[in-house]
């Protein structure tokens, strides 16, 4: 059982060959072949547990209930209305209706409506990035059944992450730590196996969610709960962090090759590849390393064999790739058209680099020649 699993692109691409061979006997599948990965969303994709878990306090406390934050995060990622429901009958010994405990639910979701948005969490972008240059599926997985959170998703994941991959609060009539919406997110993802898929969570509900639909499930553990609680509701692998997650996720580097160009007296290597090339810091290494030891003195790359976040000076990637292309004393111009990127920080950026000789963005190859060669 353990030659099923090679680390091909196609299988898991950081390793943990153990965990992966206790999955399968555990499991009882005969391979391991990952083709989408099943994001939940609260604590996962945003860091919005804190949110979450004073909304829950103070709401509930409404309605006579007591909910801690401990409360908050060993229920995250059940239907809010199957919280609710449970919480009543516990404090207060009686049953409610689905109406009546969507009527408290609706207040909790007014409150988190009130806070300020929380913010992506560190490390999902790029993370989702490396997976979708494997050829992966992307999949959300929430309780939430707050449509404001649901049109969020679409609009920061916009580039990874359609509606039909989306599954919600009103996708399922049992919520987490049920198995169906993990199921249902492997049905949206193309009625894929259970082998096929990657689960991504960080609550004791949700973790529990994937190993029930038998799905490898990560845990990323983003809140007050020890690692151990999280292993012990069956987690294949516990990260500290998405950030420990997405570094440890290794994306093997598409093939490329180089066509020499000689300027004056050096030579200059333009990149040609069908896929894209420079999208992690990373990534120039590997470009870095086999043009310098090749005798390239200057490097041509277009738009479209870099990342969109290259561009979003935000995300800082363009400032990392640079500061590498520095330290090999490495020229290189990006040609492409660049009024794709409107940004007035990127136009300034790109004034001020094309006044220097380190950097040119160029509009042709023939241009970005001539700069070579001034």
């Amino acid at each position: 059982m353990d030659n099923m699993y090679a680390p091909t692109s196609c299988n898991l691409p950081f390793g943990h060959k153990q965990e992966v061979k206790l999955y399968l006997e555990k499991s009882g599948f005969d391979s391991f072949q990952p083709r989408a990965v099943l994001f939940d969303m609260d604590g996962v994709l945003y860091d919005s547990m804190p949110n979450h878990a004073r909304c829950w306090q103070e709401a509930m406390a409404k309605f006579g209930l007591k909910m801690t934050a401990a409360d908050v995060y060993a229920t995250e990622g059940m239907r809010g209305v199957e919280t609710i429901r449970l919480m009543v009958k516990a404090q207060q010994g009686r049953d409610i209706s689905e109406d009546e405990a969507q009527m408290m639910y609706d207040e909790k979701a007014r409150l988190f409506g009130l806070l300020s948005k929380a913010p992506i969490m560190e490390g999902v972008l790029e993370l989702m990035e490396k997976i979708k240059l494997a050829g992966m599926q992307i999949v959300v997985v929430t309780g939430s059944g707050q449509r404001p959170l649901i049109e969020r998703l679409q609009h920061d994941f916009k580039d990874f992450v359609t509606a039909d991959k989306i599954v919600s609060a009103y996708d399922v009539t049992r919520g987490k730590p049920a198995p169906d919406p993990y199921l249902m997110g492997l049905q949206k993802a193309g009625n894929l196996q259970p082998w096929q898929g990657v689960v991504v969570e960080n609550a004791p509900m949700g973790v529990r969610a994937g190993v029930a639909a038998r799905i490898f499930t990560i845990a990323v553990n983003s809140g007050p709960l020890p690692n151990a609680t999280l292993a012990g509701e069956g987690a294949n692998i516990v990260f500290d962090r998405m950030t420990q997650l997405c570094d440890a996720w290794v994306r093997n580097m598409p093939e490329f090759s180089f066509i020499s160009h000689t300027v004056g007296k050096a030579m200059v290597a333009e990149i040609t590849a069908n896929d894209m090339l420079l999208a992690f810091p990373e990534d120039a290494n590997d470009l870095l390393g086999n043009a310098y030891y090749q005798g390239f003195e200057g490097m041509i790359i277009s738009t479209d064999k870099i990342s969109p976040r290259f561009f979003d000076l935000k995300t800082k990637l363009a400032g990392e790739v640079l500061q590498k292309f520095s330290a090999f004393r490495m020229r290189l111009a990006i040609v492409g058209d660049f009024s794709a990127f409107p940004s007035e920080n990127l136009q300034s950026f790109i004034c001020e680099s094309n006044r220097g000789r380190l950097i040119h963005f160029s509009p042709t190859t023939a241009d970005a020649l001539a700069w070579f060669e001034a």
